[in-house]
C-alpha cells in the first residue's frame, strides 16, 4: 500500500513548470512541488482549493468526499501546504477503502512520505 500511495503522490510532485495551472511551491530546501488544481484519487477528480481554514477548528486542510474537494489553508508556508496535500490524499484513500487507521498513524505516514519525497527529490523528477 505504501508504494502505491508514494507512486500515486509522486506523479505530480517535484516538477517545475510555470505554464501549468497549478500552484508552484518551493519549500525550505529549495525543492519545488506543484499542487495541481485537480488530483485524481481512486478514479475521482478532486478539486484542490486554497481557503483560510485556520479560523475553522485550527485545521490546516480537509477533504470533503461528497463534493470531491480538498481544501488547504492558504496562510501556511509551502512545506506545510505540500505536507497537507499528501495528508488529505491519504485521508481520502483511507475513507474510500474503509481502512482502520488512527489519525495519528495517518499523520505519521503523510509526514514521512513527504520527507522521503523532499530528501530524495531527484528520484521523483521527470
Amino acid at each position: 500500500m505504501t508504494i502505491v500511495i508514494a507512486n500515486y503522490v509522486c506523479k505530480f510532485v517535484m516538477r517545475s513548470c510555470l505554464k501549468c495551472p497549478t500552484m508552484n511551491l518551493q519549500n525550505s530546501t529549495g525543492v519545488y512541488m506543484l499542487i495541481p488544481s485537480i488530483v485524481k484519487i481512486a478514479g475521482v477528480n478532486y478539486k484542490i482549493e486554497f481557503a483560510p481554514l485556520k479560523t475553522e477548528n485550527e485545521c490546516s486542510g480537509r477533504a470533503i468526499l461528497g463534493r470531491a474537494i480538498i481544501q488547504i489553508d492558504d496562510s501556511m508556508c509551502a512545506d506545510l501546504k505540500n505536507a497537507t496535500l499528501i495528508h488529505e490524499i491519504l485521508e481520502v484513500i483511507k475513507e474510500e477503502n474503509q481502512l482502520k487507521m488512527s489519525h495519528r498513524a495517518l499523520q505519521t505516514m503523510a509526514t514521512q512520505i513527504y520527507q522521503v519525497i523532499v530528501d530524495n527529490h531527484e528520484v521523483f523528477q521527470k
